[in-house]
């Protein structure tokens, strides 16, 4: 067996480790851009045009191009209009301005971000409407970079085995919240001689949106598990380990599942009956639960496609969400797209008048953004093996989530260790100086 050289020496251990990540931070597309509405396809052309050529200066001043192979795109959007589009129409246009405009459009490699969004292979999308300056901040990279960073967070996760959503133990405390509210719910009617109407209805308010935050906190994927199903970490011992997790994932019955993409024409229909299929039954096994929603979720989708689907077939990320999933689970579920929504002010003014005099007096968003989620992320797996089906999964993700979605959890997390190297280190060149 050939001996290790210093340099793989190096980079299996943490300070190796930081290395790559710092150079693979370096390697993203940031692109922040302020003063310029985030717009449906009704966007002015001025709008449309200054957009692009601030994209382009700022891929010129950092010497990129566009991206050519699969990459990960995360969107953080703030409007100001009192009447904003919705945010997947939003979406929608942006990624069109992002990508190649036209058959002329020749100086498309140090213009546009990337050629074509079916390049994206992992989305996630959130939106605060209602601000006194509008803003778009893009972050893309690799789709390979994306996967590095969530192994290096799962092992991160590992060492550092502290309470959060990406905690096994942190589903024991889940699980009492569901159990206690479902026992207040079956028993009813002595918990009502025994505390008045009043009381238990104040009870049962308050229990659910903690019981709520927990169900779908455990629906959601954690972070070492999006390892898993990506294939990390790699090694002829773990693929056994790791080949059952899209099954288990497709069959849990915490999330909403799909079935297949369409993918021949007349097949939309049939998705879509499906879909209000899959809804009804999650109502049916949770609605004791979820009836009526008191917080604000988000949506994470899981896609793995059929191997034998054409390329030129398969949806965009986007699409998914645009076409198929908002308007049905908005309108099934009554999701709201911020925080505010969920908050009685009636009651609020009546146990805690001054709260609610100061929070009144602060802006809030349009209510015509009301309906929707606060952010959606998606993420397209490699294709299943052959003679495997593909599948779509859907979880409602309990929001705010403090920590973000998973592109932004895998950052925080890998910050953490960091700072936990450091403390412990005995080397005298300092964990910070890698990050």
């Amino acid at each position: 067996m050939k001996p290790e050289s210093q340099i793989d020496s190096y980079l299996r251990t943490a300070a190796g480790k930081f290395a790559r990540y710092r150079l693979r931070r370096r390697k993203r597309v940031l692109i922040l851009i302020e003063d310029v509405e985030p717009w449906s396809k009704k966007m002015p052309a001025a709008a449309k045009i200054d957009f692009q050529r601030q994209v382009a200066e700022l891929l010129a001043d950092t010497g990129r191009s566009a991206f050519r192979g699969k990459i990960a795109l995360r969107l953080r959007l703030a409007t100001t209009l009192k009447t904003p589009p919705q945010v997947h129409s939003i979406v929608k246009n942006l990624l069109d301005l992002l990508g190649k405009q036209r058959p002329g459009d020749s100086s498309w490699q140090k213009t546009r971000l990337y050629k074509d969004d079916s390049q994206i292979h992992a989305l996630s999308v959130s939106c605060v409407h209602g601000e006194t300056r509008p803003s778009m901040t893009i972050v893309a990279r690799s789709l390979a970079s994306m996967v590095d960073d969530v192994e290096l967070a799962a092992e991160a996760t590992r060492t550092l085995a502290e309470g959060g959503p990406d905690e096994p133990h942190h589903g024991e405390r889940d699980q009492e919240w569901i159990a206690s509210f479902k026992r207040l719910i079956q028993e009813e009617p002595q918990a009502r001689a025994r505390s008045g109407d009043e009381l238990y209805e104040a009870m049962v308010k308050g229990q659910r949106g903690y019981a709520q935050r927990a169900f779908l906190g455990q629906s959601a994927i954690s972070i070492p598990v999006l390892g898993w199903l990506y294939g990390r970490p790699k090694g002829p011992f773990m693929q056994p380990l790791l080949d059952p997790w899209p099954t288990v994932i497709r069959q849990t019955g915490l999330r909403i599942q799909l079935g297949e993409l369409p993918a021949r024409t007349g097949d939309s229909s049939l998705f879509k009956r499906r879909i209000d299929a899959a809804l009804a039954d999650f109502e049916q096994r949770w609605g004791w639960l979820i009836r009526p929603l008191v917080v604000p979720v988000g949506l994470q989708v899981i896609v793995q496609p059929n191997p034998s689907t054409p390329p030129g077939t398969q949806h965009d990320l986007d699409n998914i969400v645009r076409d198929y999933l908002l308007p049905r689970m908005v309108a099934k579920f009554g999701t709201v797209s911020a925080h505010v929504w969920t908050v009685d002010f009636e009651e609020l003014a009546r146990v805690a008048p001054d709260l609610a005099q100061r929070w009144g007096a602060e802006p809030k968003p349009p209510k015509g953004t009301r309906d929707g989620v606060t952010g959606y992320e998606v993420w397209q797996l490699p294709p299943a093996p052959a003679g495997e089906p593909g599948f779509v999964s859907v979880a409602m993700t309990a929001q705010p989530d403090w920590e973000g979605d998973l592109m932004e959890r895998a950052d925080l997390k890998i910050r953490r260790w960091a700072e936990h190297l450091e403390e412990n280190s005995e080397s005298p060149q300092r964990f910070s100086r890698l990050w």
